[in-house]
């Protein structure tokens, strides 16, 4: 009997956690234009078919689904200025 590879996934370059599904990225603020905003949540049903991340959990950078919590147009492709990454702990 043949052993059965393991399956194996991107490793997010800004939480440096593997993109498995229902996983989540652990980055939760975004710079923009000089500001820092909390990052939208993944809001559709069911997992990300591009970052695979879970229901209501937070898309990787460069995940095409995710909205920009500025202009609320595709963070990828938007013109805001998107300059760091951080996880905001809550106190």
């Amino acid at each position: 009997m043949a052993k059965k590879k393991k399956e194996t996934y991107a490793i997010c370059r800004d939480c440096g956690t593997e993109m498995v599904p229902n996983g989540a990225c652990t980055m939760n603020e975004i710079k923009i234009n000089g500001r820092w905003y909390k990052r939208r949540s993944n809001g559709y049903n069911g997992e990300c078919g591009d970052c695979n991340v879970g229901d209501g959990k937070l898309h990787h950078m460069g995940c095409d689904m995710e909205d920009c919590p500025r202009c609320g147009c595709q963070l990828i492709s938007c013109c805001c200025d998107k300059t760091h990454l951080r996880k905001q702990t809550k106190v």
